[in-house]
């Protein structure tokens, strides 16, 4: 016993379904155009805020090279030298002068002047270990704003690179 299907028969498109749909597409082509535009002008923006961020607080130069880097081994090559320039740079202190109880000691970030939200009058971080993770953002919510945007900016510009290249 043979089994039949019914098939329906696609329904016709009309002209007038076809031209709203065509207004429509043309509607979103524009509206992508002007999103594309936006965005990047936003990077655009984003980009130079993050270099004014650099130049306005790496005052000693402690950031310097990160410019024209475009391979990943570039930037764990430049994040190397910087973290060491930033953490030589650092004016460690006794942990008890920085309002911290114990041993050790504690430097303010030489980019940012921040410290660790910790309790009380508790200034800097712990040196150098505390500080390092302020800078590369490692087990911390915060990372250093001004290593932050010079490290982004590497990382767009490789990303804009390996898309040049069609995701080599």
């Amino acid at each position: 016993m043979a089994v039949t299907r019914t098939v329906r028969k696609p329904r016709e498109l009309k002209l007038a379904d076809f031209l709203k749909l065509e207004r429509e597409l043309a509607r979103l082509e524009t509206e992508n155009k002007r999103l594309a535009l936006d965005n990047r002008s936003l990077e655009s923006d984003l980009a130079m805020s993050r270099y004014a961020i650099i130049e306005l607080m790496d005052v000693q130069g402690l950031l310097d090279g990160h410019e024209g880097l475009e391979d990943h081994q570039d930037l764990v090559a430049w994040r190397r030298q910087a973290l060491d320039r930033v953490l030589n740079a650092a004016d460690p202190r006794p942990a008890l002068q920085m309002g911290a109880y114990g041993h050790g000691e504690r430097a303010l970030c030489p980019l940012c002047r921040g410290s660790t939200n910790g309790p009380g009058n508790t200034r800097g971080f712990a040196f150098p270990e505390g500080l390092r993770r302020h800078l590369l953002g490692e087990s911390t919510p915060h990372q250093c704003e001004v290593f932050a945007a010079a490290d982004k900016s590497i990382i767009r510009r490789i990303r804009a690179k390996v898309v040049r290249m069609g995701g080599a």
